[in-house]
């Protein structure tokens, strides 16, 4: 039945005295990466062992659920002869599942039965001071149960036992809507938490005790966060009393959740613990499934693929910094896709519903987690190789995150386009930046969902070389390119894309040539050209009827030649078990220019794309050939 009478608990009256908090650590457990999984009751129960093994498949560990104390203790001790009784039913089956799988729970603990409330209408109280000994009680009852050595694992010696660890005191309690007397109170949320702390570490020494806090401290008062929680709260004592603290850094990208972490790490140090650490168990944003979403994430939904960059990056950076965080567990496991949930949260998912399958942020977690934990396994970075995003010194740059970008000059004078992607997905909010050689700043702008950003120098300064990159401030960066044509600094039509750490130069002589994807031998023809063709992928996105949207952008140059020469060229596909091509249409191209192309076919993984000119069609242009590589997109559901 998993129930049983706290008997035992009644020598915890007399535990009075504080534990001190336990001592900053850096974020070197493997166990950092994982979901929350309030939203799992949205799928028949007989399903769930296929979501734990979807999160066994990508690295999620450790997984966060509301405890609800009202289910656990429905009736009073009073009722019962002045013993606490609990039920354990519902968080045994998710025990067991998850620990079968080696998946950790980080419960949460919140909602106080009817017994333990006072009042009634605007004088309700649902947790009154002479109910905080209850809360900690079931609290440290349920650390008996599932902690190091708990019952549960003794009564189930078959199930391999991955005791809970972290234990967070209620949800949010900085914000009104979830406070349990309708206005959040530090000083009562500290009494909780100095009365709770000496009960749970009775049964559990080692258990980190977490506060909990919305996704922003520093708010104007009225919209029901305090900015001087936290203050408050060190002045009475609640910090002293916390292991950690729990924080919910919802923001549309990876910059704006850095910028709600840091002046919390500031004002914890402000208030007397710098060193707490901070455990980022709520986070996430609604996204626009099989579509591109909004050109930025503030403006409501982005793509999944821009999603999945900005939360591993925003998970890893900060794994490596100096913020003291110790988990990255976005909201939610099932994206239920239902638009009547509250603040879009059922587009906030991570595995659909219907197959329990990934989603690409999901996956894009997952490559994070896989990192984390060989880095994790290797060593912790030390203190002066971590990223500096709480603190004034420059990151080191070897720690800097891998961002991977492709610059192209304009027509524009002086404008230079960036796309910025990171682990292969569209990053949001970096920054491309201009900056003259040994100087300061240009110009910048910042990248769109998309991953995109045009920056231009003012014609003015154009006189001098100017360097692109790329950067997330102290937390990643690209590598660079020196623009170095005179009086137009990266020339338009020319992309780079410089590997981390590698500056590649534009110089006169790249003008008028495109780099791109794998191109055949030059051919010289009659003129005495060296002919080249280049053909690069511009994207690919699932068409109707299982086929690819494929764009390409093709370019045929001749030193010698005058641009505009028409030649023509057949456009066929390959697929690697047919012997022969399939033509699907010609192409005309002229030198020099440019030409994008658009086709719509069934394409597998491995088929090509073939582009050829044959010698003897009237023009002095040799047979050239070249070839494209794809990978059709398949929408993980």
């Amino acid at each position: 039945m998993g129930r049983f009478a706290a008997t035992a608990l009644t020598l915890l009256a007399a535990c009075t005295a504080l534990v001190a908090p336990t001592a900053a650590r850096a974020a070197s457990s493997g166990e950092y990466f994982g979901t929350n999984l309030q939203t799992l009751g949205a799928a028949p129960q007989a399903s769930w062992n296929t979501f734990y093994d979807s999160l066994v498949a990508e690295d999620m560990h450790v997984n966060r659920l509301q405890v609800d104390w009202r289910l656990v203790e429905p009736t009073s001790p009073a009722s019962n002869g002045g013993k606490h009784v609990y039920d354990w039913r519902s968080v045994d089956g998710y025990m067991r599942g998850l620990a079968q799988r080696g998946l950790r729970l980080a419960p949460l603990f919140r909602w106080a039965p009817r017994w333990a409330a006072t009042g009634s209408g605007a004088t309700f109280n649902e947790l009154p001071p002479a109910s905080y000994d209850d809360f900690g009680l079931m609290v440290a009852a349920f650390a008996q149960r599932y902690g190091p050595g708990g019952t549960f694992w003794a009564a189930n010696p078959t199930i391999p036992a991955r005791p809970t660890l972290t234990y967070e005191l209620w949800n949010e309690a900085n914000l009104d809507e979830y406070a349990w007397n309708g206005k959040a109170d530090a000083v009562a949320y500290a009494a909780l938490l100095k009365t709770a702390r000496p009960i749970i570490k009775a049964v559990q020494p080692g258990a980190m005790l977490l506060g909990s806090l919305a996704w922003q401290s520093k708010i104007t008062d009225g919209q029901g966060v305090h900015p001087d929680f936290v203050a408050n709260l060190g002045a009475a004592g609640g910090l002293a009393a916390l292991d950690g603290m729990g924080y919910h850094p919802y923001a549309p990208d990876a910059q704006s959740i850095f910028d709600l972490v840091v002046p919390l790490h500031a004002e914890l140090a402000a208030a007397g613990a710098p060193n707490l650490p901070i455990f980022a168990n709520e986070t996430g944003q609604p996204v626009k499934y099989g579509e591109l979403g909004n050109q930025y994430a503030y403006q409501g939904f982005t793509s999944d693929a821009a999603r999945g960059a900005n939360l591993a990056f925003a998970g890893e950076a900060l794994a490596l910094s100096d913020c003291e965080v110790e988990q990255f567990l976005p909201y939610s496991i099932i994206a239920t896709l239902n638009p009547e949930e509250r603040l879009n949260e059922g587009f906030m998912g991570l595995f659909y519903k219907d197959s329990a399958k990934p989603n690409e942020t999901a996956q894009a977690l997952g490559r994070a987690s896989a990192r984390w934990i060989q880095r994790a396994t290797q060593a912790a970075p030390a203190p002066g190789d971590r990223l500096a995003l709480c603190s004034q010194r420059p990151s080191p740059v070897a720690s800097l995150l891998p961002i991977k970008a492709t610059f192209a000059g304009t027509e524009a004078v002086g404008c230079v386009t960036a796309n910025a992607s990171y682990d292969g997905n569209p990053l949001e909010s970096a920054y491309l930046r201009l900056r003259q050689e040994g100087g300061g700043e240009l110009a910048s702008a910042r990248t769109d969902a998309r991953g995109n950003a045009t920056a231009c120098v003012e014609p003015f300064l154009l006189g001098q070389p100017f360097r692109a990159v790329v950067d997330v401030q102290k937390a990643g960066t690209s590598g660079a390119v020196l623009c170095n044509v005179p009086n137009v600094g990266c020339p338009a039509g020319v992309s780079f894309s410089p590997a981390i750490g590698e500056t590649l130069v534009a110089q006169p002589a790249l003008v008028g040539l495109l780099p791109g994807g794998p191109a055949g031998p030059a051919a010289r023809g009659s003129s005495g050209c060296d002919w080249a063709l280049t053909t690069k992928r511009l994207s690919s996105r699932p068409a109707p009827r299982g086929a690819t949207r494929l764009k390409l952008r093709a370019r045929l140059d001749c030193a010698t030649r005058k641009p505009g020469t028409v030649v023509r060229f057949v456009l066929s596909t390959k697929s690697k078990r047919a012997k022969r091509e399939t033509r699907v249409r010609s192409v005309h191209l002229k030198t020099g220019v440019p030409t994008e192309i658009t086709i719509v076919r069934r394409l597998r993984k491995t088929d090509l794309i073939v582009l050829l000119h044959r010698e003897g069609d009237g023009s002095d242009v040799p047979r050239i050939r070249t070839t494209l590589s794809v990978s059709a997109p398949i929408e993980k559901r």
